[in-house]
């Protein structure tokens, strides 16, 4: 039950029957680490307060315990809940605040290098900076776009974790990397050492982004644009022309696949 609740506060004896109250301690330590546990016992035993102070009990509360007394002490540990729920949406503001910045510059990264902009030696570097590897021997882009009824706030809340999932399956495979396009799709660049690795990179993110698509609720389709594979970073441009041709198709292809010219 406390698995299932997660309480912020467990208030646990020592003597009880079936378990006592510091092996029951440990067991939600293990699965709730951040709980604030409060022993309230008759046991004086040094021996009980050592353990319990290994375990990282808040407090150790000797019976006869007052209710003021009590609560005194659960005022202070809400203060110390409370403050840690405002730590952790501030970290979770600046880790979105990061994330949102890293995209942005890598939205204006890949349009750099579209534009020709860049010398080699500058994509490369500006990639290191990005945690992108961008040295291979085949490079090949494809057009992703998601789209679907997601009306509502829980609608919208799923299509959210869809494409939170998306992103962060492409993140997880080697020698693929994404740029945001607008609101529902990405330009996906796959690298590759020769062409046969590269059609098993291409055919992975279409498995991998049609399994994320058939967990979710909703109804729900993808269209994959492949491009054509070039040779070096500063043809990337042909193969994102490439593929915003065949994207062209969606209108008259079947959705949920991966098409090439």
């Amino acid at each position: 039950m406390i698995v299932q609740e997660r309480p912020d506060i467990l208030i646990t004896d020592i003597k009880m029957p079936f378990m006592d109250g510091l092996e029951l301690s440990r067991l939600v330590r293990q699965e709730l680490p951040d709980i604030k546990i409060l022993i309230v016992s008759g046991c004086a035993e040094f021996e009980y307060a050592r353990e319990a102070i290994q375990i990282g009990v808040e407090d150790y509360l000797l019976k006869p315990v007052s209710s003021a007394e009590l609560l005194k002490v659960l005022r202070g540990v809400s203060v110390s809940v409370i403050q840690e729920w405002e730590e952790k949406e501030l970290l979770k503001k600046y880790e979105e605040d990061m994330w949102e910045n890293r995209e942005y510059k890598k939205e204006e990264f890949l349009t750099r290098i579209l534009t020709q902009s860049l010398s080699v030696t500058e994509i490369l570097a500006q990639g290191k900076i990005l945690s992108m590897d961008l040295s291979a021997r085949l490079y090949n882009a494809i057009l992703l776009k998601i789209t679907g009824d997601f009306d509502g706030a829980d609608g919208q809340n799923h299509m959210l974790d869809v494409f939170t999932d998306v992103e962060r399956t492409l993140e997880e495979q080697k020698g693929v990397y994404y740029f945001r396009r607008g609101l529902e799709g990405w330009v996906v660049l796959c690298l590759a050492e020769d062409e046969r690795q590269m059609n098993y990179k291409v055919e992975s993110v279409g498995e991998c982004i049609n399994r994320i698509i058939s967990s979710c609720p909703l109804q729900l389709e993808y269209f994959g644009a492949v491009g054509k594979p070039v040779l070096r970073l500063r043809e990337l441009k042909d193969s994102v022309d490439e593929a915003e041709r065949v994207f062209a198709y969606r209108y008259l292809k079947k959705w949920n696949q991966m098409i090439g010219s």
